[in-house]
């Protein structure tokens, strides 16, 4: 269970006192490199979502620069969520940031962020690198969100008490041999 930290506005966020979640669960390759990795997801009241992740990755791999380029080949972080429980949404980003996302009930047949908000409108990502590694920031405002899931959730969903599913991840596919093919979570 992650407990996310609830603001009045984003000018009041405090990210030392919010949680941070490990992502330093490697499965799925014996031996792969690993990094020190967490993430941090605070909830602005009628506003929504930030999520921010550091990795101390200090020289990120990042050859995609494009919306919906497959980011997870590079050094990547991931958000996936299902604010209704039933539908989960991905947000993927190197540290360019070139940004993937998607929505749907399961891993196949989803639909991609540009389906519904244009690129105009789409979530917006930054992202920084420095001697430290580089840090992800997602801002989901709910106003986006509720384009995707509709009727499944409003303003009104996220009270205190309220619980969906989610998990953060470190990915890097299609690493060179220095930087090493891995596959991080915070939670199995």
């Amino acid at each position: 269970t992650y407990n996310i930290k609830t603001f009045d506005s984003i000018d009041t966020i405090d990210w030392d006192i919010v949680e941070k979640a490990s992502v330093n669960k490697y499965k799925w390759i014996e031996n792969c490199v690993t990094f020190d990795c967490y993430a941090q997801l605070v909830y602005i009241k009628d506003w929504g979502f930030i999520c921010k992740m550091h990795c101390d990755d200090t020289n990120p791999y990042a050859t995609y620069e494009n919306f919906y380029d497959p980011v997870y080949q590079d050094s990547c972080m991931e958000l996936f969520a299902a604010f209704d429980n039933k539908h989960y949404m991905n947000f993927e980003s190197n540290c360019k940031p070139a940004i993937l996302i998607g929505f749907g009930s399961e891993r196949h047949n989803r639909i991609h962020a540009d389906q519904v908000l244009s690129m105009d409108e789409m979530f917006k990502f930054s992202s920084t690198v420095d001697n430290n590694g580089w840090t992800l920031t997602m801002e989901l405002p709910l106003e986006k969100l509720i384009k995707f899931y509709k009727d499944n959730i409003s303003k009104d969903t996220f009270k205190k008490g309220y619980t969906f599913k989610g998990n953060f991840y470190k990915t890097g596919e299609k690493l060179p041999i220095e930087n090493g093919e891995h596959y991080g979570m915070w939670n199995e």
